[in-house]
């Protein structure tokens, strides 16, 4: 079974819009792929939904969906994937910090692939043993 890694922007996506990006949940729903997500994802997951999805008609059922994926996820905890932060940091020289962890973990798990609209992830593309693609290139392949 393929193993996909998906960024939080995907997960909010997913969750509050129809869409590419919710396909992919519904992929992970469905058992067609192992989806991975790392604890700072679901943490920035939830920041993002308090913050700015609160008083949205839409919260209950998202948040219905979102624990319904996590609990089909594999999780992987950050005490696992903390020793990577410094070479997403250092070595591949990740522009964003706060995307360090993210990264950290996939470098960690090493997923067939990363699903990420983020664009600070694209020069990394060919330096790192998976596969960053958007959406849409993911659900093309």
């Amino acid at each position: 079974m393929l193993k996909v890694m998906i960024d939080t922007n995907i997960f909010i996506s997913g969750l509050f819009f129809s869409g590419k990006p919710r396909k992919v949940l519904i992929q992970a729903l469905d058992d067609e792929i192992c989806l991975i997500v790392s604890e700072d994802v679901i943490d920035e997951t939830q920041r993002i939904i308090s913050k700015k999805f609160s008083d949205s008609k839409q919260l209950p059922k998202a948040m219905a969906l979102f624990y319904a994926i996590i609990s089909k996820s594999e999780v992987i905890e950050r005490e696992k994937y903390q020793e990577m932060v410094s070479v997403a940091l250092k070595d591949l020289s990740i522009r964003d910090v706060k995307d360090a962890p993210i990264l950290a973990c996939a470098l960690f798990y090493s997923p067939d692939c990363f699903i990420t609209g983020d664009k600070d992830f694209d020069p990394l593309k060919g330096r790192v043993k998976f596969d960053i693609l958007s959406v849409s290139d993911y659900l093309a392949g």
